[in-house]
């Protein structure tokens, strides 16, 4: 019995032996072919909330709380875990659509910034981070918009005739259509003047509706909106509206007195010219021909006051209306004229008048018929809006330039320019 007992315990003890050691498979080496597909479940990997703090390469790791699709990890370096798969930089393709449709699927997506767009990307190590902004040297953003710089074209050219202008960015080519803001620096002295932007060659400056403009009409230091047509730009304010010049009537005659055939005139004369009144049109300044033996001896002069809307930057232009007192003249007459603008404490009986400028014309050889004569860009240095001023008119001597004829000026306009 008790060799029996011996023999029972030994083997009982070599079977617990052997039942503890089967429960330790080690997979790498004691299986073969080994199929889980019926097992109810597989955790092949470690998981968690959070990414372990420590870790050493080709470890894997399950991340529960990833977006779908990228929890899986691989410790690629001591302690350093990276996303695998589609998110990672292993291998896997990114699907990518276009409002829904979709445009492909590939590994790798490539952000491309289109004009206008810049593109900031930026790797934290767990996302990639794509921010998008405006390239305000391309688009228009509203703060710029605001300021008002980017159609801004200031003159520099200090000329009144042929214009320049710079836009910031640098323009470079003429539109139809484009509108610009025109700054200028000097008012035109020309009907015709011309503007070149950015060097892209002059273009004519005309008024909103395609018409030559007036001396004057562009103001030093105003802001014009200008379009291009094609051919031309037009300042879109001049023309509109009311014109950019004024005319003003200095009658010859005041009141006339049948009775005594007196005519209290709004001109003075020292001797000449004669006020006459002509049955038919009324009074006449009548200009001698023989009997001017200077051109003061042939003068006269009236006062007035500037408008307030008088434009003293830009020139003035007086026009006479003339007519022959008799048949038979031939040769030519200058008139000229000049104005003085007194300032307070200064003499006005004897008043410092401007240079006059003159025009000459061709005396009509028939009496009465009407003739204009233009006299532009009338020196008026010293005048200004609302203020007095003196316009003295004469015409020239006797024979100088040619003619003795006696000539009648009949009306005396200024034309000016306003603000």
């Amino acid at each position: 019995m008790r060799g029996i007992r011996g023999r029972f315990v030994l083997i009982s003890s070599s079977f617990a032996i052997s039942m503890v050691g089967q429960t330790q498979v080690d997979l790498r080496t004691q299986s073969k072919s080994v199929d889980f597909q019926a097992a109810p479940y597989t955790r092949p990997i470690q998981s968690g909330s959070s990414l372990p703090a420590t870790c050493t390469p080709s470890a894997v790791f399950f991340l529960t709380t990833a977006p779908a699709g990228a929890n899986i990890y691989g410790c690629v370096g001591t302690n350093t875990w990276a996303v695998q798969g589609a998110g990672g930089s292993s291998g896997g393709t990114l699907t990518v659509q276009n409002n829904g449709a979709t445009v492909g699927s590939r590994g790798t997506a490539n952000f491309i910034p289109g004009a206008g767009i810049v593109n900031l990307i930026t790797d934290t190590g767990t996302a990639i981070n794509i921010q998008q902004s405006a390239d305000t040297a391309v688009m228009l953003s509203k703060v710029t918009n605001q300021a008002g710089t980017p159609l801004l074209c200031a003159s520099a050219s200090g000329s009144g005739t042929t214009y320049t202008c710079a836009l910031s960015p640098t323009l470079t080519t003429y539109t139809a259509g484009m509108v610009l803001f025109w700054r200028i620096d000097t008012t035109n002295t020309a009907v015709n003047p011309t503007l070149n932007v950015d060097t892209l060659g002059a273009k004519p400056l005309v008024d909103y509706q395609a018409n030559a403009l007036t001396a004057g009409a562009l103001v030093n230091g105003a802001e014009v909106p200008i379009w291009y047509d094609g051919t031309n730009l037009r300042c879109m304010t001049c023309g509109l509206g009311s014109s950019n010049t004024a005319s003003m009537s200095l009658p010859i005659g005041g009141i006339y007195d049948p009775a005594s055939s007196n005519t209290i005139s709004l001109w003075i004369a020292s001797s000449l010219p004669a006020f006459t009144n002509l049955s038919g049109i009324g009074t006449v300044m009548s200009m001698p021909g023989a009997s001017c033996t200077s051109p003061i001896a042939c003068a006269a002069f009236t006062r007035f006051w500037w408008p307030q809307n008088f434009n003293s930057s830009a020139p003035v232009n007086v026009i006479l209306r003339t007519m022959p007192a008799a048949s038979g003249g031939s040769g030519t007459i200058a008139y000229s004229a000049q104005f003085a603008c007194p300032a307070d404490g200064t003499s006005l009986v004897s008043p410092t008048f401007n240079t006059a400028a003159s025009s000459t014309f061709s005396v009509s050889a028939t009496a009465n018929v009407g003739q204009t004569v233009t006299i532009s860009g009338v020196p008026i240095t010293g005048c200004s809006a609302g203020r007095e001023a003196y316009l003295n008119i004469y015409r020239d001597g006797s024979g100088t330039p040619g003619s003795s004829a006696a000539d009648d000026v009949t009306s005396v306009r200024v034309d000016y320019s306003t603000h």
